[in-house]
């Protein structure tokens, strides 16, 4: 379907203009995570090719895929207007937004971690208890009776140490993995049923 040559010139003129919105927001998002070169250079072509495909899909819906001299002066046109009249105030408001939400987002998962934290430690309570009310005197005693062997004793410490640590690693497996699932619930859009 060919439209008039007036819309489509305006159409494109539009299009130019999300052009240089969209540049500014990821020329934003790329200041604030400040990637390495590889991955700017990935992202660069990605969005490039992104907004080729929009033009393409734009001809092809508007113009019959016809490529029209207006038609790329529409969208230059649109790109300029952008650039001239909105980019600096809207590049600065992006910025300021988008860095008050990274601190917002650092600080919730601060209070998060502080909170799984907290909820670990009532939760885990009873076995840190029965580990230094039970298994270490138990272990003490064990050590103590078999001093005369002290190739065992240093085994028995060994084991004892061993046993800890990996009841520690246990213990902050476990809270990383509820903290993953917890930021992965966190972060879900909702479903509407």
């Amino acid at each position: 379907m060919t439209v008039a040559q007036p819309l489509s010139a305006f159409i494109f003129v539009f299009l130019g203009f999300c052009f240089g919105f969209f540049f500014d927001l990821y020329r934003v998002l790329r200041r604030l995570s400040t990637p390495g070169q590889l991955l700017t250079a990935t992202t660069d072509l990605l969005f490039w090719v992104t907004y080729t495909v929009w033009v393409y899909i734009a001809l092809l819906r508007l113009n019959s895929g016809e490529v029209r001299a207006f038609l790329l002066f529409s969208l230059a046109m649109g790109a300029v207007a952008y650039f001239l009249w909105f980019s600096r105030s809207l590049r600065r408001a992006w910025y300021l937004v988008l860095r008050r939400a990274v601190s917002i987002m650092a600080r919730v998962n601060v209070l998060l971690n502080a909170c799984l934290d907290s909820a670990l430690r009532i939760v885990l309570w009873p076995y840190r208890i029965l580990y230094s009310y039970l298994w270490l005197p138990l272990v003490n005693l064990l050590c103590w009776l078999l001093s005369p062997f002290d190739f065992l004793l240093a085994n028995l410490r060994k084991w004892s140490s061993t046993i800890r640590q990996r009841l520690l690693m246990c213990l902050k497996s476990i809270s990383i993995n509820v903290a993953k699932m917890l930021v992965r619930i966190w972060n879900s859009p909702p479903t509407d049923e």
